[in-house]
C-alpha cells in the first residue's frame, strides 16, 4: 500500500499541510525517523514568547485506495498522539518514549507499519460531526456595555449632587478641594472606560456573522451590507482582553482581523460572547495572538511589522535554511514578493531555495 504524506508545521495555519507526496511503507519510516521534531518545539516556543499560537506538529499518511489516514502529532518531546480515521470513524491512542508510561514498550513505528499492512488495532469510534454548513452568531446588543456600567456615568453627578449637599453643611472651599481630589482619582481610574466607550459606540456596528465551515469563509453581517472574508485573505488576528477582574472593562473581548490588504475588522463583546470569538477563530482555522493588555485596544499594530514571525528569531543561517526547506513553494514566494518586510538573508535564503526546486523565484509552481 502507497500512502499520500502530509505535514503540519508550527507556523502553518491549522490544516494547512505541506504535501509530500506518494511514498512507501520504507520512505515512511524514513520520514519519521529523519523529521525534526525538536526544531518544531522550538519553533513554538518562540512563537508563545510572541504571544503567537501554533499548530501541532504532525506527520499524517493517508491511504490512496480509501478513506483513511493514520496522523501522528507531537505534543510535547517524545509524547505522540495517534489518531486513525476510517470513513466517519475514528480512533486513538498515546504513545511515550518514556519506559515508564511506555510499559509495553510499542513505538510509532510499529503503528505506521501496522497501518500500511492494514493491521493497525485501534477502536473506533463513529464521529460526532456537526451537520451545519451555516453557523449564524451574535447579536448586536450595546445595553450589556451599558447597563453594567451605567453607575460609572452616573459618578459626575453623584459627586455634584454632594458637593451642593456638603457646601450648605460645611466649609464650601474645604469641600471642594477633597471631592475634586478624590473625583480625580475616580477618572483617572476609569477614564480608559469612557475612551473604550466612546470607541466602541461609534465603530461600525457589526449585527451579526455567518460561518461557512466548508469553506472556512466569515461573513460580517452589518446593518446596510455584507463582508466576506476568506481564510487566504487574511494577514493577521489578534485576540485582545484584560485579566484583572477589578477594572470596569474586565468584560470587553476584542478579535481583530487585519486582511493582506491592510484592512481591519473589529469584532466585539458588543455583539458576540467570548465563546462566539474563539468559535470564528477555530472554524477559519488560523492561529493568532492572544494580547493580556491593560487596554483593549480598538485598533492594534501589525505585529508581523514590528518583528518578522516566519523568521521565528531563528539567527542562525543553518537554523533559517533548515526552515525554510520546510516551506512550500507559496510561502518562499511570498518572503520574495514582499521582500521590504523580512531581512535581506532572509529573501535570498528563499530565493536559493526556489532556485534548488528548479522554480523560478516570484512565480508561482
Amino acid at each position: 500500500m502507497n500512502c499520500k504524506l502530509l505535514i503540519q508545521y508550527p507556523e502553518n495555519n491549522p490544516f494547512d499541510y505541506v504535501d509530500k507526496g506518494i511514498i512507501d511503507l520504507d520512505n515512511a519510516i524514513n520520514e519519521f525517523n529523519n523529521f525534526d521534531w525538536e526544531l518544531q518545539y522550538k519553533k513554538i516556543d518562540k512563537r508563545k514568547v510572541q504571544r503567537l499560537t501554533s499548530a501541532n506538529p504532525s506527520i499524517i499518511f493517508q491511504n490512496t485506495e480509501r478513506n483513511e489516514s493514520l496522523e501522528i502529532t507531537g505534543d510535547t518531546k517524545g509524547n505522540f498522539s495517534i489518531c486513525h480515521q476510517l470513513d466517519d470513524k475514528s480512533g486513538s491512542d498515546y504513545i511515550s518514549e518514556d519506559i515508564t508510561k511506555n510499559k509495553e514498550d510499542i513505538e510509532v513505528i510499529d503503528y505506521i507499519i501496522a497501518f500500511y499492512n492494514n493491521e493497525l488495532d485501534i477502536e473506533l469510534t463513529p464521529d460526532n460531526v456537526s451537520s451545519a454548513k451555516y453557523i449564524e452568531i451574535g447579536n448586536h446588543n450595546p445595553k450589556r456595555l451599558i447597563t453594567s456600567k451605567l453607575w460609572l456615568l452616573l459618578i459626575p453627578f453623584l459627586f455634584i449632587l454632594l458637593l451642593i449637599v456638603c457646601g450648605v453643611m460645611f466649609n464650601l472651599l474645604f469641600i471642594i478641594y477633597i471631592i475634586s481630589f478624590c473625583y480625580a482619582l475616580l477618572l483617572l481610574n476609569y477614564s480608559p472606560f469612557i475612551v473604550i466607550f466612546l470607541q466602541y459606540l461609534f465603530k461600525a456596528r457589526i449585527n451579526s456573522a455567518t460561518i461557512d465551515t466548508d469553506k472556512s469563509v466569515l461573513i460580517l453581517n452589518y446593518p446596510d451590507y455584507n463582508v466576506k472574508i476568506l481564510k487566504y485573505e487574511i494577514l493577521q488576528c489578534v485576540y485582545t482582553y484584560n485579566s484583572n477582574v477589578k477594572k470596569p472593562w474586565y468584560s470587553l473581548r476584542n478579535l481583530i482581523i487585519t486582511l493582506k490588504d491592510k484592512q481591519q475588522y473589529f469584532l466585539t463583546t458588543l455583539t458576540f460572547t467570548e465563546e462566539e470569538l474563539y468559535s470564528i477563530l477555530d472554524s477559519m482555522n488560523v492561529n493568532y495572538y492572544k494580547n493580556d493588555v491593560y487596554l483593549p485596544f480598538i485598533k492594534t499594530t501589525i505585529f508581523q511589522e514590528e518583528y518578522n514571525v516566519d523568521l521565528n528569531d531563528y539567527s542562525n543561517k543553518a537554523d533559517l535554511e533548515t526552515l525554510y526547506a520546510e516551506y512550500p513553494d507559496k510561502m518562499l514566494n511570498d518572503i520574495i514578493k514582499n521582500e521590504l518586510d523580512y531581512q535581506p538573508e532572509a529573501v535570498k535564503i528563499a530565493k536559493n531555495e526556489l532556485r534548488k526546486r528548479n522554480h523560478i523565484p516570484g512565480r508561482e509552481s
